[in-house]
C-alpha cells in the first residue's frame, strides 16, 4: 500500500474521531490509541504515570477527549 494511501487513510479516522467528539466526552482504551497512533501499553502507562488521566469508575480505561488532545498538542 502506498504511503500517500496510508496517510490519507489515517487522516479519515482521526477526521471521523473528531467529528464524533461533539456526541461523545469520552474515549476508550482503543479509541486513544487509534487517535494517537500509540500503543495500548504506552496508554497504559501514561495513566498509571498519571501523565494521562483516565476515569476508572466503569471498570474500564475512559480518557476525557479535552485531555487526550490537550496532552498530545503540548507535545
Amino acid at each position: 500500500m502506498p504511503l500517500d494511501h496510508l496517510v490519507l487513510k489515517k487522516l479519515d479516522e482521526m477526521e471521523r474521531l473528531l467529528s464524533e467528539k461533539s456526541y461523545r466526552k469520552w474515549l476508550t482504551l482503543k479509541q486513544v490509541c487509534d487517535y494517537t497512533g500509540l500503543s495500548e501499553s504506552t496508554i497504559r502507562r501514561m495513566a498509571r504515570d498519571g501523565r494521562l488521566v483516565p476515569n476508572r469508575k466503569t471498570g474500564r480505561l475512559l480518557f476525557k477527549i479535552q485531555d487526550v488532545e490537550n496532552f498530545f498538542s503540548s507535545e
